[in-house]
């Protein structure tokens, strides 16, 4: 789990310095509850809106993953309201989460560019064997390779539930400009 715990207390009314949200889970009655806006914050900038929390709820700790967050439509960083499925322990659960790629300054090196087609994978599993987030390098990856979501380093506990050959991302070269090409733009369309 993420270092950080998500502090929520039952909802009497909207306080300001807290996020109205909701808590609710299997085996947890649906709570309207505010959550510490300082740390929603670090946990959204930080882990993102599908993270995994500790939520510290009424004297108890809860494993639990945010299921949506509702953001201001005139600030887009503004979150104005927030749920989370609190998950009770051995529980298979199916959730997205973030692919990141790391590598690629070295492509640029080799005037080479990643085209991303899915920056999340659908995956199943015990909420406390699901990374955060999957991470490959792609430093190595030459023109024409793709990345595949079998290619993902996937703990053997979890399940890909994205079929195995879906692309993730392609190498391709990038585009050069003939210097020596001397037509306009406009004679080219001609």
């Amino acid at each position: 789990m993420g270092e950080i715990v998500l502090k929520a207390e039952r909802r009497l009314k909207k306080k300001p310095n807290f996020l109205p949200g909701v808590v609710y889970g299997k085996n947890f009655t649906s709570t309207p509850v505010n959550f510490d806006l300082k740390d929603v914050k670090k946990i959204l900038s930080s882990s993102g809106e599908k993270a995994k929390v500790q939520l510290e709820f009424e004297n108890n700790n809860y494993s639990g993953v945010i299921k949506e967050v509702q953001w201001d439509l005139l600030n887009k960083d503004k979150p104005i309201h927030m749920d989370v499925y609190v998950v009770p322990k051995n529980e298979i659960i199916t959730l997205n989460i973030p692919v990141i790629f790391t590598g690629i300054e070295e492509l640029h090196g080799k005037r080479l560019i990643l085209q991303t087609f899915k920056d999340e994978i659908e995956v199943k599993g015990k909420l406390e064997d699901i990374p955060e987030k999957i991470v490959i390098n792609v430093s190595d990856k030459q023109k024409g390779d793709f990345i595949k979501a079998k290619d993902l380093p996937i703990p053997s506990n979890v399940v890909l539930k994205d079929s195995e050959e879906e692309i993730i991302g392609e190498i391709l070269e990038v585009d050069t400009i003939d210097d020596t090409d001397d037509t306009t733009n406009e004679e080219k369309v001609q």
